[in-house]
């Protein structure tokens, strides 16, 4: 039997080792504990094939409000084009985010169940690299005018203490 884990990360996830750590973001540690759980299955024999693919951001919510994919809706993200505003943490416009379409992801996804070989743990997929500058740049020059930017100042560990 195989699984395919489709898991998408926030961008402030930090990843080592190519596996996301969640200490940070309580709402995730049940991905945290479906691979262990799965891990711990296939520790003696492998009782259930599977393969964590790690897209990053799906490039099809920075066209919210519009519907760019068939079986995805929209959500607002801090990446309003339409809206031309922006959040950022302040002092990282050079940090990286992944992109990656769903059109792109499913097609692995198809790819890797008809795949006669045996799957890697950690899945290999690569979408865009942008940093949240180039992101603001895309915004100007889509939108043809400066981009607004705001900038959150509190550090991301404090950010749970508002929750």
């Amino acid at each position: 039997m195989r699984l395919s884990l489709l898991f998408s990360f926030p961008w402030w996830i930090l990843l080592i080792d190519k596996r996301p750590k969640f200490e940070s973001m309580p709402w995730y540690s049940f991905k945290e504990q479906a691979r262990n759980y799965l891990a711990e299955i296939n520790k003696e024999k492998k009782v259930l094939e599977y393969c964590l693919f790690q897209p990053g951001l799906f490039t099809n919510y920075l066209t919210y409000p519009h519907k760019s994919a068939n079986h995805l809706t929209p959500i607002e993200t801090p990446f309003d084009f339409g809206g031309r505003r922006m959040i950022v943490y302040a002092g990282d416009l050079g940090q990286k985010m992944t992109f990656t379409t769903v059109q792109d992801l499913a097609g692995v996804v198809v790819r890797a169940v008809e795949y006669e070989g045996v799957w890697p743990v950690v899945g290999g997929i690569k979408g865009s690299d942008l940093s949240l500058g180039e992101i603001v740049a895309l915004g100007e020059e889509l939108r043809g005018k400066p981009t607004p930017v705001s900038f959150i100042f509190k550090a991301p560990e404090h950010l749970a203490d508002a929750i």
